[in-house]
């Protein structure tokens, strides 16, 4: 099943003193772009989570939010910095030789930014590892069922397109022998009215009619287009778990390419119109496949 790249998936786990709160969200992209938000105290872990997230994960913009909340208050202690605080009374000694000013208070110092530190007793980051990567994988198996889902409506879309292709060229291959045929009439017509005497031998008008056939013939073009066509088939029913979104860009660049040559070679309006159509449905299916993983 074909995998969407825009999701989002979340979960939440409780210990015995911990809750591990996820979300993961992503979009498009080229590439796997990760940004991941934790707790400073976890930055140890950034590396694991990463690394988690690569294997759940082959392309798209990742944004993963990880929140960890302590049961009890722990081990805090609260600590002055007293070479910040003689440097402010200094300065408020100072202050006080120019203006008059009321002795600083509690709240005054409260107010000094940095004065007091609030320091905790650091978390033990190989111990939390477990309940975070098992709250990762909930929140990842909740984001891939959400891309899987959209990817299923993606590959419907695609597929209904694909319908639709094989039969404008299949329209065009029909009309590929008559485009022959018109030329022949047209250039008897054409000739027999500038040369009346004497008449040209239909040798040299099958001459001309063959080189034109050769210099319009697409059936390879024809074959190669049809021949992708299943192949984008056969890469979507054979997805498993790797991105093919990159693969399946490929395969509509060259269709794209058998196209523009088809259009180039059929000298003929009918033809022309129906290259605009391909053209402009292969177009919505790479709109498409801009958003498979």
């Amino acid at each position: 099943m074909l995998r969407s790249m825009t999701g989002y998936g979340t979960a939440t786990i409780d210990s015995d003193q911990y809750k591990a709160h996820i979300e993961i969200r992503s979009v498009n992209h080229r590439y796997l772009d990760l940004l991941i938000r934790l707790p400073a105290k976890l930055t140890a872990l950034e590396d694991k989570v990463r690394m988690l997230a690569g294997q759940k994960i082959s392309r798209g913009r990742v944004e993963i939010f990880i929140n960890l909340e302590e049961f009890g208050s722990g081990d805090r202690t609260v600590k002055l910095d007293k070479k910040l605080l003689i440097g402010y009374a200094q300065a408020f000694r100072e202050a006080e030789e120019v203006m008059d000013l009321q002795c600083m208070n509690r709240e005054a110092l409260l107010a000094i930014p940095g004065l007091f530190v609030l320091e905790e007793e650091p978390i033990d980051t190989e111990k939390i590892w477990p309940l975070l990567k098992e709250a990762l994988n909930q929140a990842f198996q909740a984001l891939i069922e959400m891309r899987e889902a959209e990817g299923k409506r993606l590959e419907a879309d695609m597929f209904a397109r694909l319908v639709t292709l094989e039969k404008q060229i299949a329209t065009i291959e029909e009309r590929a022998p008559v485009v022959v045929e018109e030329y022949r009439r047209r250039l008897t017509t054409r000739i027999n009215e500038l040369v009346a005497t004497p008449p040209v031998s239909e040798e040299r008008i099958a001459t001309e009619v063959a080189l034109f056939a050769d210099r319009a013939c697409i059936t390879e073009e024809i074959v190669r287009f049809n021949s992708h066509i299943a192949q984008f088939r056969s890469m979507c029913a054979a997805y498993d778990s790797g991105g093919i979104g990159r693969k399946l860009d490929f395969l509509l660049q060259e269709l794209n390419r058998e196209v523009n040559t088809i259009g180039s070679k059929a000298a003929d309006g009918q033809i022309a119109h129906l290259v605009v159509s391909l053209k402009a449905e292969l177009e919505k299916v790479r709109e498409q496949v801009q958003n498979i993983e």
